[in-house]
This record gives C-alpha cells, structure tokens and sequence, in this order.
C-alpha cells in the first residue's frame, strides 16, 4: 500500500490588510498631536494619518493625510519607524498601521474638520 499522506488546504478566507498610516511630526522635546473630533478614535490625542487609497504608496498616503489633517506639508521623505498589525475581535480584516516620524515640513498646524492641534511635551 505505500505511504500516502492527505493534506487540505485551506483557503484564506481572511481580507487583505486594511493599509493605515500614521505621522507624528517632531521638534527636538516636541511632538505635534491632534485630538480626534469624530470617527475612529474621537476622544484621543494621536498622530496624523488614515487609509491608503488606491493608486496611491503607503508614504505618498501618509504625506496627504498629514496635509489633510494638519495644513502641514512634509519636506523629503518620511522616516518609516515601525508597522504595527491588530485586528478588532469580531472583525476578521487585519488593520496594517506604517508609522512615520518627520522633523521636516512646512507651513504652520491648523486644525481641520476632525481635529485640534496641539505641540505636546
């Protein structure tokens, strides 16, 4: 009879990442927040950031969620310092988080529609 082994394979059922990002802009003893007015995370101080839209690399996406959300706009690249991956119970779609840190950018922190501003210590 011979060794015969069955193997199943399981489809990934699972979506693809959620593609996020996030920018923290830094002064030497700074870090610029904004507090979240409404949405995903209302209530909170954090960096800036969001979705990746289609077309689009994760850093060009993080430089336009920053402009967005700040009226800042970065200068040369950002330095990518970490990706963080979780998900929600109950929600099977992994959220992929490229974090970012600047030094270099101009114009002045305005706030947006969903966020104030604030240089933190």
């Amino acid at each position: 009879a011979g060794n015969s082994r069955e193997f199943t394979i399981m489809a990934n059922t699972r979506p693809p990442n959620k593609l996020l990002t996030l920018v923290f802009v830094m002064k030497p003893g700074h870090v610029l927040l904004g507090y979240k007015k409404r949405g995903f995370g209302a209530g909170w101080w954090n960096g800036f950031g969001g979705k990746v839209e289609s077309g689009e690399t994760i850093e060009s996406a993080a430089v336009r969620e920053l402009h967005e959300e700040s009226g800042l706009r970065a200068l040369g690249a950002l330095d990518e310092v970490g990706v963080i991956v979780f998900e929600f119970v109950d929600q099977p779609q992994l959220l992929e988080v490229h974090a970012f840190r600047t030094e270099n950018y101009e114009g002045s922190p305005e706030e947006s529609e969903g966020r104030l501003i604030e240089d933190q210590r």
